[in-house]
Formats: structure tokens, sequence, C-alpha cells
């Protein structure tokens, strides 16, 4: 693929953002349907662990077992979640991680929080439960779900099914790059986010700003914000390796 097929299809990507995202969340929604198999992880018939114990009737798991559930796509739209929260980012998709990664929760001295969780806790673990997996990032910072992963740890389980988006500006003084790239070449705010979606994935995607130099082409009519997108992104990473 030369330059300007590669700018074109960044360009591309960039235009059908949305649809694209629309299209990877259906098909992880039957990927997560598909994924339990219930005859591999019956339950007793009531829904509960053990029915009939003292860790059921409190909610817990008794001891040496744990809750298996169904998993399913995000109650949240991912890429509402990944638009509201990150300047630049991407859907890496479901995944399980251990649920001492997972990072978050809510008060639980406030009585309405902890009315919501016990609401959440009876749901999971009832008759057609289920885990509507939360939306984390990449360190395992709970984006949402924060009610859903305290019923979690009460629940006893230890392996959560999770939904995780990238930050691709982790570390990187998104507004200041935003600045300088305008600072260069004046543009509108939604030309400054797709511009620097695009160099952020560019980066993530080849390692180094040396290696987007040499890979991309700036996007037709900005070659003088991505070059200072360049520039400003090249003297960070000079600086961290001093």
């Amino acid at each position: 693929m030369n330059y300007a097929e590669k700018v074109d299809r960044v360009l591309f990507l960039v235009s059908n953002l949305l649809d694209r995202i629309a299209r990877i969340e259906q098909s992880r929604g039957r990927a997560d349907a598909a994924e339990f198999d219930e005859s591999k992880h019956p339950r007793a018939e009531d829904g509960k662990f053990g029915a009939g114990t003292s860790a059921a009737s409190k909610g817990k798991s008794p001891k040496g077992s744990a809750l298996k559930l169904p998993a399913r796509a995000p109650s949240e739209s991912v890429a509402g979640v990944l638009e509201a929260t990150f300047p630049a980012g991407r859907i890496i998709g479901p995944k399980t991680m251990k649920i001492d990664q997972l990072k978050g929760g809510v008060a639980l001295g406030d009585p309405e929080q902890a009315a919501r969780i016990a609401a959440l806790k009876e749901k999971m673990n009832g008759p057609g439960g289920f885990i509507s997996r939360p939306i984390v990032d990449t360190e395992g910072n709970v984006i949402e779900g924060q009610h859903r992963l305290e019923a979690l740890r009460q629940l006893g389980v230890t392996n959560v099914p999770v939904y995780v988006i990238q930050d691709l500006a982790a570390g990187i003084d998104a507004p200041a790059l935003k600045e300088a790239m305008n600072a260069s070449q004046p543009m509108r705010s939604d030309q400054r986010n797709q511009i620097t979606a695009m160099l952020l994935e560019a980066l993530a995607d080849e390692g180094s700003v040396a290696a987007v130099e040499a890979g991309y082409e700036a996007p037709r009519g900005y070659a003088e914000a991505w070059k200072a997108g360049l520039q400003f992104l090249n003297a960070r990473q000079t600086n961290e390796t001093q």
C-alpha cells in the first residue's frame, strides 16, 4: 500500500467511524450470546448458589465455588462511552479479567448506593441472571459498571467478563497537542479532533513518531497541522528518553 492509499484508508475509517463501531458492537453482542455454554455451568433450580445453604441465603458463593453467569454486551453504548471519555481511543473488545485487576467501586456507606448494589446482586444471582460487561480501559479502570463491579465482588466472583476500550492519548497532553496543531494551521474543533485521532491511532499502531513519519503522509489539506502534531509528539518522546 502506497502513501496515498494509506491516507485514503485512514480518512475513510474516520469518516465512517460510528458505523464501523456499531457493526463491531453488534458482532460482539452475538459473540457474547454464544460465549457461555449453560450446559457446562448448570445452576441450582432456583438460580441460587447451593440452594438452601446459609451462603446462598446471604447471597455469597459457598467456599470452593464461584458464580458462573452468562456474559452479555454492555448495557451502555460502547461508542458513546469511548467518545465521551477519551480524546482519541479505540475498541479492543470483550475479554475476561481477574476481579482484583479492576479498579473502581462505589461508596458503600451510602444507603442509596448499597440498595442499588443489593438489587443488582439479587438480579444477577436469581433465575435468568447474567453479567452485563463493565466497560474498562486497558489498565483495568472501570469506566462504566461501578455498581456491577461492587455487586460481583460481594458475590465472590473472581473472573469478570469486561469490554475493553483503549485510551490512545494516555500519557499525552491531548489539549496541548491540538493547540500546537491549531497554532500551525487554524481549523474547526471537529477537524482538530479528527486529525488528533488519526495521528494518535497511527502512533499506537507504529510505536514511534519516526515510524509514523516514514509510513504515513499528512491528510490532504492538513499538512501543516500534521507536521506540527508530529513535532509535538517527537519532542515529548525525546524528553521521555532523556
